[in-house]
């Protein structure tokens, strides 16, 4: 039977088969192969993705966890005042810094949050005010403060400027 086919027709013959075998061998293993690869390369960012994923939780849990200890401070609210008072005195009694006043406390809320705020004047010298305030920043642990505000004032009866620190201290809370 191939003895009556000449040379151009076998050569046809052979070229039309072996495109024949290259698309079945192409459609049963590396059609299939190919999509498993892709498949793999995308599954191996998927995997990537999540375990980058799983670490910003793992931040995200502790920078929460940080605000909550901030925000949920076990303290009293009235006996805020009552320990910044104590604190300040025995301060003043080594730093020989004198208390002015201690302001009445201002509670702002917020959505779920309670700002209670408390203010402290003392008198005293630069560095005697900066000792107890840093005292204060170090040792105190029941409020923080916000900010500070130095000042001087003419005392009338000396007729000499004195220097005071208006102090600021916060609590924040979470209103259940």
């Amino acid at each position: 039977m191939f003895d009556k086919i000449n040379f151009k027709e076998k050569r046809i013959l052979i070229i039309l088969v072996l495109v024949l075998l290259f698309f079945a061998t192409y459609k049963k293993l590396y059609k299939p192969t190919f999509r498993t690869v892709n498949t793999y390369l995308k599954l191996k960012n998927k995997k990537l993705d999540s375990t980058q994923l799983k670490n910003n939780i793992v931040v995200l849990k502790q920078e929460l966890d940080n605000i909550n200890r901030v925000l949920g401070n076990s303290v009293d609210d009235n006996l805020i005042q009552q320990k910044i008072l104590n604190f300040a005195s025995k301060q003043s009694d080594s730093l020989k810094v004198n208390i002015m006043s201690l302001g009445k406390q201002h509670i702002y809320k917020t959505n779920d949050i309670a700002i209670y705020s408390n203010f402290l004047e003392i008198e005293g010298s630069y560095n005697n005010i900066l000792k107890t305030i840093y005292a204060f920043e170090k040792q105190f642990q029941n409020s923080k403060i916000n900010s500070i505000n130095l000042y001087t004032k003419k005392d009338n009866r000396t007729r000499k400027n004195k220097l005071y620190a208006k102090v600021l201290f916060q609590n924040f809370k979470k209103i259940p």
